[in-house]
């Protein structure tokens, strides 16, 4: 029996949109996310998504969008895959208020790799037409400040410096642009490819979704984490007390064992005595006697 591969995508996007375990609906995304953007078997989908200029594209790239709100870093990279680089820039802007952990930084570092690959040679190609995508800069220059120092970032930071010149070659007048992008039938200033009489996506609707998942994500995310801590905090406490009462004891039994001798005369102390022979006191009871 053969599946078509959308079919699939659709059915597991509406699954996951309504699954209430937020972390198991979070890898679900980021493993069906890596699986478009490199299985040879799905480029139709790959195809389809890049072009939004027809209700079926769009329409497969909102039942997407909306699931993929549980893994950020997923949905930006969708958001790239389908050229939607103006809302692939909103959402980094809530990435800054967002906490960014360790496993975040991990599935940017890997999508900068994935960058790199045949599968966004339209993307890179893009590069050279600063004009006509300003919001792919603004988004690649954000990863970057997302990036710590790492293999990741200089490979970024040396592609985007390798066009970075471009920007400064002579452009057509304001004017020119204008007229240009009033006859033309795409977006070219938002860079996303969209027919404005087609376009059906409402962009502020699905940010205010992707806004609303990572709340409720980073909610769940402190109440997983509230028990531990109080466990944490229950352990160190009981642990301190412990240690005192052990300590306690250890003292007193210390002093119970001491030895019931004089510690003076003679200029000796009780260490002194202890270190006697027994010769030594054999000799001291045959003087004594």
């Amino acid at each position: 029996m053969n599946l078509s591969p959308e079919r699939i995508y659709r059915t597991l996007a509406d699954c996951l949109e309504k699954e209430e375990d937020i972390e198991f609906a979070s890898i679900m995304v980021q493993n069906l996310n890596n699986n478009l953007i490199t299985a040879p078997e799905l480029s139709g989908l790959r195809k389809r998504l890049r072009n939004l200029d027809t209700r079926e594209g769009q329409m497969f790239f909102v039942a997407l969008f909306r699931s993929w709100c549980h893994n950020s870093v997923s949905t930006f990279s969708l958001c790239l895959l389908a050229q939607a680089y103006e809302q692939a820039y909103n959402l980094l802007q809530v990435f800054a208020e967002l906490e960014m952990t360790v496993n975040n930084l991990i599935q940017i570092d890997k999508l900068v790799q994935l960058l790199e690959s045949p599968v966004f040679t339209y993307l890179r190609l893009q590069l050279l037409e600063p004009e006509s995508y300003p919001y792919l800069y603004k988004c690649l220059y954000g990863v970057l400040m997302l990036l710590p120092q790492s293999s990741a970032f200089a490979a970024l930071k040396n592609r985007l410096n390798s066009v970075s010149n471009i920007g400064l070659l002579h452009t057509p007048r304001l004017s020119t642009m204008v007229s240009a992008s009033g006859s033309s039938a795409y977006d070219r200033s938002t860079g996303s490819r969209l027919k404005r009489e087609e376009n059906t996506i409402r962009w502020v609707e699905l940010l205010d979704k992707f806004k609303t998942v990572q709340e409720k994500a980073r909610r769940a995310l402190r109440a997983r984490e509230r028990p531990f801590d109080d466990g944490v905090a229950g352990f160190q406490g009981h642990s301190l007390a412990a240690a005192l009462s052990a300590a306690d004891q250890a003292r007193n039994k210390e002093r119970a064992n001491l030895p019931d001798t004089p510690r003076t005369g003679l200029g000796l102390g009780a260490g002194a005595e202890g270190r006697r022979s027994p010769a030594d006191m054999g000799t001291k009871k045959v003087v004594l006697s």
